[in-house]
Parts: C-alpha cells; sequence; structure tokens
C-alpha cells in the first residue's frame, strides 16, 4: 500500500493530465471531422509529450528516492550496531561487582554516529522522516545525540553534565532503548549473536 501512495504522489500530474485531455475530447467544439482531428492531434501530441517528460521525472525520482532509504538503512545499521555494542559493553562494566566506583563515575564512552551525522546533511534523507521506519529511527537517534551532548559537556569538565551523562546511559541500557534502535533494522536471533560476539570480544582484551 505505501509504494502504491508514493508512486501516486510522483505520477499524479500525467494521470490529472490524461483525465483533464478525456474530458477536453467530450466538451470541445470544432466545426468539421478533419479540423478537429488535426486539433486534437496537435494537443494530444503536446499533452504526451508533457506527460512523458514529467513521468520520466517522476520515475527517477521514485528510483533514486528508493536507493537513498536502502543506502540509509544500511549505512544507519552500523550506527546502531555500534550504539548497541557502546551501551552493551558500559553497562556490564558500570553494573559488575568487580569495577572501582572510580571508573563507574567517569565520562562514558561517546557514542559512534558517524553515518547519522553525514547523513542528516542530505535534506532529502531529512525528508524521510514522515515514513516509517526513519520516523522511528530518527527519533531515537535525537535521544543519542542529546547523550552525546552531554558526554562532550562532561569531558569539558562539566560535572552536571557527567551525571546527566551517566544517568542517560544507565537509563538507555536499563530500558533497552538501544535494542529497541537496533530492533529496526536486525531481529532478536542477530541481536544474540552480536552480544556473543561483544562478549568473546571482550574476554580476549582483557
Amino acid at each position: 500500500m505505501n509504494i502504491i501512495k508514493r508512486i501516486l504522489s510522483h505520477f499524479w500530474i500525467p494521470i490529472l493530465i490524461l483525465v483533464c485531455f478525456l474530458i477536453f475530447i467530450k466538451q470541445i467544439n470544432i466545426g468539421g471531422v478533419e479540423s478537429k482531428r488535426v486539433v486534437l492531434g496537435i494537443i494530444l501530441g503536446v499533452i504526451l509529450g508533457f506527460g512523458a517528460d514529467i513521468t520520466k521525472r517522476g520515475y527517477d525520482d521514485l528510483v533514486q528516492e528508493q536507493r537513498l532509504k536502502k543506502t540509509a538503512m544500511k549505512l544507519l545499521a552500523e550506527d546502531a550496531k555500534d550504539i548497541y555494542q557502546t551501551i552493551w559493553l558500559w553497562d556490564r562494566v558500570f553494573k559488575s561487582k568487580d569495577t572501582p566506583f572510580d571508573v563507574k563515575k567517569a565520562t562514558p564512552p561517546e557514542l559512534n554516529l558517524r553515518y547519522w551525522n553525514k547523513l542528516k546533511e542530505n535534506n532529502d534523507f531529512l525528508m524521510l522522516a514522515i515514513e516509517k521506519p526513519f520516523t522511528s529511527i530518527f527519533k531515537e537517534m535525537c535521544n543519542f545525540e542529546e547523550i552525546n551532548q552531554q558526554i562532550r559537556l562532561a569531558k569539558s569538565g562539566n560535572s552536571g553534565a557527567l551525571s546527566f551523562a551517566i544517568a542517560f546511559c544507565k537509563t538507555t541500557a536499563d530500558e533497552k532503548l538501544h535494542k529497541k534502535l537496533l530492533l529496526l533494522f536486525i531481529n532478536e536471533q542477530e541481536i544474540t549473536a552480536l552480544e556473543k560476539k561483544y562478549a568473546g570480544d571482550s574476554k580476549e582484551s582483557s
């Protein structure tokens, strides 16, 4: 249903022109059959040429939009995985009984939003915010941007921002907001496989 709406949004002008032409044919009153044929032929040629040009542009726009969506989903999935890994590892350290108090009160690691930061500079990408699943993705990514802002402020020595950064990361981990984002791209089984990989990498680095 959604793809049909997208197609109609790009091709409604040629469809409207065709309907108007059919109505015009019924209403037109030109003396002589031959004259009527000539006039109608000229009008039809102009309309078909104009309609073909608009249709081609609409098709090109539709193809470009679909490519942008596919590329954006692929790149944002990488950001979502990075976010998940960072929060998942931070949460394990924060909740571990073996972690010193000073480490728990340290500034959380900044989240990697590299592709998001690049994509949001594209106006065509920003227009996707009104469509699913991008509406949900944009909302979640904006929340992680806020966490990063507090982390950067904390790194500059702002103690209040440090408290907010830790609180935001803790809330994210407890409410599994990082998982909520990642589930927009992959399924539960794939997330479980990633967690096993993260755990293995963590053991090797320790």
